[in-house]
């Protein structure tokens, strides 16, 4: 729990500038978050022990009860407005890691991105995803539109990385290998039906 506390820190420090939380505010915000995971860990834990999936109903019940306390929190520290601003941050919290990656790696390249150029890159690319624009969480990217607007913002040599060099663990290639399987899945599945 006290490394899920630090990546707290480190996945939600753009959140914390844009908002100009306050080191109290800050400290609840990690302790609201870490109770949440707390109990969504034990949560897991027990449904593995009793054989249970995590869709079973009454685990479902435990979790949904934990999500509305989070939320709950989360309200009464930040307010309406910050609390929109939080919900929409996690909505992009995926796009978030593929991004850090590749600034990662651009680094590695002697091309760092700054934390500017981070936000407008999740930016753009968020407002490709159909899912996110209805609402939801970003889902499915339309690199090819991503690839011309970020060419803007980015020099050549960032530019560069970002389009050709695929970090460990998840970047735009796997994510568009995701996507082609998906589209190949459900035309498998709509020519099976067919039969």
């Amino acid at each position: 729990l006290k490394s899920n506390r630090s990546q707290t820190r480190s996945k939600y420090s753009p959140l914390y500038r844009k908002l100009h939380l306050s080191g109290a505010q800050i400290s609840a915000f990690e302790e609201i978050t870490a109770a949440r995971d707390e109990k969504l860990q034990d949560l897991a834990t027990a449904a593995k022990s009793l054989g249970l999936k995590s869709d079973a109903p009454a685990i479902r019940k435990f979790a949904t009860e934990a999500i509305v306390a989070y939320q709950s929190q989360m309200k009464t520290l930040l307010g309406e407005t910050a609390f929109a601003e939080l919900k929409n941050y996690e909505r992009t919290s995926w796009l978030r890691g593929i991004v850090q990656n590749i600034a990662g790696t651009a680094t590695l390249a002697n091309a760092p991105f700054t934390s500017a150029q981070s936000e407008r890159l999740i930016e753009i690319i968020a407002n490709t995803s159909p899912q996110y624009l209805q609402g939801g969480w970003v889902d499915e990217i339309d690199w090819e539109i991503a690839d011309a607007q970020v060419r803007v913002i980015l020099s050549p040599e960032q530019f560069e990385v970002y389009s050709t060099l695929e970090p460990a663990d998840s970047g735009r290639f796997l994510s568009q290998l995701g996507a082609t399987l998906k589209v190949a899945r459900k035309a498998d599945a709509a020519h099976t039906t067919n039969w």
